[in-house]
């Protein structure tokens, strides 16, 4: 997964983005809700290309981003793949026919798949703690093109910051938590916490 990448000379119309988005949902939905089909590539490539456009919205308009619940609508449509091989793997390891190779085979399967949201959602997370501290995470996103800083920040999108790092650090947390990882996942839980006192 991967963020949408455009040149800064360029502006970004978040409108005619916003319609690309929606074009794509609606393309996408019927195919999730359809269980039994499985994955073609059609339906793979809409779900990357529509990842993509989420993500370049929450690291370039954080105040379009939480107008228009790009979280909520990101998670939408990564919950339902992730659920999907959730219930793969406890099939798996429920069931006494198959060694424990298998079933271990089926838990590292499981971890790897979602190695690829957790870094996603990682990175994302970390453009947007590097307002708050620039230099501890100026490593980390230095291979992310974004234009988020406080010197660029729109007076619009200062109020959006602490909400969208508040739903990416809990849905973080929910990843590292399907991922057996439970000190990462206590570690944004608390983070978010600490964000928005009282929210979960």
């Amino acid at each position: 997964m991967s963020i949408s990448q455009y040149t800064h000379e360029t502006e970004i119309n978040f409108e005619n983005l916003e319609k690309e988005c929606k074009n794509l949902e609606r393309q996408l939905f019927p195919l999730l809700q359809n269980k039994e089909e499985e994955e073609t590539e059609e339906m793979e490539e809409i779900w990357y290309n529509l990842c993509s456009k989420f993500g370049l919205i929450l690291v370039e308009s954080p105040a379009h981003a939480l107008r228009h619940g790009i979280i909520e609508r990101l998670w939408a449509i990564v919950y339902p793949r992730i659920s999907d091989q959730r219930n793969k793997h406890s099939k798996t390891s429920r069931n006494k026919k198959l060694s424990e190779a298998e079933r271990e085979e089926s838990k590292q399967t499981l971890k790897t798949f979602l190695q690829e949201y957790i870094e996603f959602y990682d990175k994302i997370s970390k453009v947007y703690l590097s307002l708050f501290d620039p230099e501890a995470f100026k490593d980390d996103i230095q291979h992310t093109d974004h234009n988020l800083s406080q010197e660029c920040l729109d007076d619009a999108d200062k109020p959006a910051i602490v909400p969208i790092l508040y739903k990416l650090l809990a849905r973080l947390g929910d990843l590292y938590r399907y991922q057996g990882e439970l000190d990462k996942a206590l570690h944004n839980y608390d983070m978010a916490a600490f964000l928005s006192p009282g929210q979960g």
